[in-house]
């Protein structure tokens, strides 16, 4: 035998949340910013300054164009600089040269390499074989003495003007022979400086090897 029971519908409830319990009952007014304190809610982690990894939250602020550096407060005067109050001299381990000696150290490595050749043509005779820049120094680390004579030559490298020549180096050369004279520490020969040679025979030639700076 089948019970036939007559259908009976079941309302349907609202959303009701259940707020019996809490005592006291809250009200919207009560979940304001000014009222929440993360560190001391219960059950909801202790969100302190601390533990808040600013390098993992999103919309962040971009330092170098949201925050003002120089409207900055509550800093110790050690910590935060203008870029006007710093004063690279008073920077540690920088070395023994100021910027000024490094400037002109940089200056000073623009340099020019300069090779001087002469055959002498006169007999007895001082010729000019360079003159310096002006502005500049020549300095000469290698001279090359060839003597096509059948005699033992003397060469004299001179500074001056024509006529007032000044002796500063006398190199002996055996006969049909070349010397290389290789200086440790470069001849320095003055801005517009004439250099010449002497020789007693017109067959003769030098070389000049340095650079200018």
């Amino acid at each position: 035998m089948v019970l036939q029971l007559p259908s009976k519908l079941i309302p349907r409830q609202s959303d009701v949340r259940e707020t019996s319990n809490i005592v006291p009952s809250p009200t919207i007014g009560d979940y304001t910013d000014a009222q929440h304190d993360h560190s001391n809610a219960a059950a909801g982690g202790a969100v302190s300054d601390v533990s808040i990894d600013h390098n993992s939250t999103t919309n962040t602020h971009n330092l170098t164009t949201d925050i003002n550096h120089d409207a900055l407060t509550n800093f110790a005067s050690n910590e935060h600089f203008t870029e006007a109050s710093i004063d690279h001299a008073n920077i540690t381990n920088i070395g023994t040269n100021t910027h000024a000696e490094i400037d002109s150290h940089l200056a000073g490595t623009d340099q020019t390499e300069v090779n001087a050749f002469l055959k002498h043509t006169n007999t007895d005779q001082y010729e000019t074989i360079y003159t310096v820049t002006a502005g500049k120094s020549y300095f000469i680390d290698t001279l090359v003495f060839s003597n096509k004579a059948a005699a033992e030559e003397e060469f004299r490298l001179a500074t001056g003007a024509s006529a007032s020549e000044v002796d500063i180096l006398v190199i002996t050369t055996p006969a049909n022979d070349t010397k290389i004279v290789s200086l440790n520490t470069p001849l320095k020969i003055a801005a517009t400086t004439r250099l010449s040679v002497y020789a007693t025979d017109a067959s003769h030639s030098i070389s000049l090897v340095g650079f200018e700076k």
